[in-house]
């Protein structure tokens, strides 16, 4: 897997998670060039990720416990 096709994952991640409700059907849709095993493989490797440094403490407690 190249770079860029793994920004181009992490681009489409973004988009899902901060998209108004109800539009993820239409991006998906839009990026369906990238709806593949890599795809999932980022996904996965960005859910154990740590949590960000500015993350709030609570919210760092929160991810610890889940």
């Amino acid at each position: 897997m190249d770079e860029n096709r793994i920004q181009d994952y992490r681009n489409l991640i973004q988009q899902l998670l901060h998209c108004p409700s109800g539009e993820e059907p239409a991006i998906l849709q839009a990026n369906s060039d990238l709806l593949d095993l890599g795809f999932v493989q980022v996904c996965e490797a960005e859910m154990v990720s740590p949590p960000p440094p500015t993350l709030s403490p609570n919210l760092r407690q929160c991810d610890r416990r889940y």
